[in-house]
C-alpha cells in the first residue's frame, strides 16, 4: 500500500508508475502475459475552488503580465495520515484562476514559480462572498468553491 500526496491511499502493481499532467493522471501496470478481469476504477471528481485574484495599491498592465507568470496553489491538509493534498491552477491574464482534485480538508494557498518573480507578490489574505476567511478554509468533499478573491 503506498500514499500518493493527491489521490490517497492507492495499491500499486508491481514496475507501476503514476504520470500526473495536471489535468489527468494515468495509473499504469506491468500484466504480463495474463488479461485482467473483474478491474473496478472508481473516480471522485474532488472539491475545487475558483474565483480572482485582486491587486491591492497600483494595477497596470505589466504587473497583470507578471502575475499571469505564476501559479495559485492549493493545499489541503486532510483529516486522514499522511501528507498533504493539492493541486495547482494557473493565473489568467485577468486574474482569475481554478483549481481542481481537491481532497476534504483545511485549504489554504500559495503562490508557485519556477522563475524568481513570485517575490514581487505576497498573499495578504482570502475572502469568500466579501468575508475574510481564516488561514485555513475547510473544504467539504466534492465541494464546489466559486467566489473567492
Amino acid at each position: 500500500m503506498y500514499y500518493l500526496q493527491r489521490f490517497g491511499p492507492q495499491r500499486l502493481c508491481e514496475n507501476s508508475a503514476l504520470v500526473d499532467s495536471r489535468t489527468r493522471c494515468v495509473l499504469a501496470c506491468r500484466v504480463g502475459d495474463q488479461n485482467i478481469t473483474g478491474l473496478t476504477i472508481t473516480t471522485l471528481p474532488g472539491a475545487s475552488v475558483s474565483g480572482s485574484i485582486v491587486i491591492e495599491g497600483k494595477s497596470d498592465q505589466n504587473i497583470r503580465a507578471k502575475l499571469s507568470q505564476l501559479w495559485l496553489g492549493a493545499s489541503v491538509e486532510t483529516r486522514r495520515p499522511g501528507p498533504r493534498g493539492g493541486n495547482l491552477g494557473p493565473i489568467r491574464p485577468d486574474g482569475t484562476f481554478k483549481v481542481g482534485g481537491l481532497p476534504s480538508g483545511n485549504l489554504s494557498f500559495q503562490l508557485v514559480s519556477r522563475t524568481s518573480i513570485k517575490k514581487h507578490f505576497l498573499l495578504l489574505r482570502t475572502q469568500r462572498n466579501g468575508v475574510e476567511q481564516p488561514r485555513n478554509i475547510p473544504l467539504n468533499a466534492n465541494e464546489q468553491i466559486t467566489d473567492l478573491k
